[in-house]
């Protein structure tokens, strides 16, 4: 299994994944240091070191949303479209295989976007420390990051899903119309939700800043069951597909 993880990670990152992800990363990162607002004198941070954290803690757990969300969709293009997955039929031999391989698949997606996640953490670790006179609210990043990584995992499930069903390159964009689903409604004051949100943040980690605070609405039991669901939903539809 870790052998094929290995050989997965390998695959994934080749010339031109390595191209993609480190442009998606470079970007992201640079965004992460221009929103601290480096640009402006030291003494104007100072004067507005308050205004100045929070606006670019929101610009933050923006940012991170984004680029999980993009490399998920391109991860799950790589990974699930049958146009890139040619390669499966080295690693199967009889039915068992299949699943072995769907799980070393996860895993490796998995991994992949916990580097990530932890790349841009030290993005903004070293922006902080060295480009903005911000301190650093322990608790409170704490209570996002989870979450936000979590976000991360979901979109993930559910677009290999998406992909899987259908079985077309148009369907490896679920991430990015979810995601902009999420975006675009918690972009409102919270009482102005519409009914059918609530739910679905009960389910969905979706840090978002709204009337003053941050609200994270999931209870991860509910997440936790509905990623099991994904996840074995997911493993049945692969381990009954042809491997062309």
């Amino acid at each position: 299994m870790i052998r094929r993880c290995n050989l997965l990670i390998a695959y994934l990152f080749n010339r031109v994944s390595f191209w993609v992800l480190g442009f998606i990363l470079m970007g992201s990162s640079v965004a992460i240091i221009i929103s601290s607002g480096i640009e402006n004198p030291q003494y104007y941070l100072d004067m507005h070191r308050e205004q100045g954290y929070l606006q670019w803690m929101m610009a933050c757990v923006t940012i991170m949303k984004v680029t999980l969300t993009v490399i998920n969709t391109y991860l799950i293009i790589q990974a699930f479209y049958p146009a890139f997955t040619h390669y499966n039929v080295y690693f199967i031999q009889n039915k068992p295989d299949k699943k072995r391989l769907f799980i070393s698949k996860m895993m490796a997606l998995g991994l992949i976007e916990v580097w990530v996640f932890v790349h841009l953490i030290i993005v903004m670790g070293l922006t902080r420390m060295f480009a903005t006179p911000y301190g650093w609210n322990k608790g409170e990043w704490l209570a996002l990051l989870g979450p936000l990584l979590v976000f991360g995992w979901v979109t993930l499930f559910l677009g290999i899903f998406a992909i899987q069903l259908v079985n077309s390159l148009f369907s490896g964009l679920f991430p990015l119309m979810f995601f902009y689903l999420l975006e675009h409604q918690t972009a409102i004051e919270y009482s102005s939700l519409p009914q059918w949100m609530k739910p679905l943040l009960s389910v969905i980690p979706f840090p978002f800043w709204s009337e003053g605070h941050w609200r994270i609405d999931y209870k991860i039991e509910y997440t936790v069951i509905l990623m099991t669901i994904f996840f074995l939903i997911n493993l049945v539809i692969f381990s009954g597909k042809d491997i062309k």
